[in-house]
C-alpha cells in the first residue's frame, strides 16, 4: 500500500526534507476546487486529539491487519 509521496514540486525547506502528502489527498481535493496548498481536514464529530483520531481508525477498520494482529475479543478503548 502507498501511504504518501513527497512534493517535489514545491521547495523544501533549508534542514528538512520534502513536504510528505498523504496518498488520500488526491481524493480530497477532486472536484472541490482545492489545492494541495490550501487543504483542510473533514471535521470529524468529538475527534480533536491524535490520540481519538487513532481510536477511530481502529474503530472503523477493526479487521484491518495494519495494526497487527489480536485475539478476536471485544474492542476497549483506552480511558484516562
Amino acid at each position: 500500500m502507498r501511504y504518501g509521496y513527497w512534493r517535489t514540486d514545491k521547495k523544501r525547506e533549508e534542514g528538512f526534507s520534502y513536504e510528505f502528502i498523504s496518498s488520500a489527498s488526491q481524493t480530497l481535493i477532486d472536484g472541490t476546487g482545492a489545492t494541495l496548498d490550501d487543504l483542510h481536514g473533514l471535521d470529524e464529530h468529538g475527534v480533536d486529539t491524535l490520540l481519538k483520531a487513532f481510536h477511530k481508525t481502529c474503530e472503523r477498520y477493526f479487521e484491518h491487519p495494519w495494526l497487527g494482529t489480536r485475539n478476536k475479543d471485544a474492542y476497549q478503548w483506552i480511558t484516562f
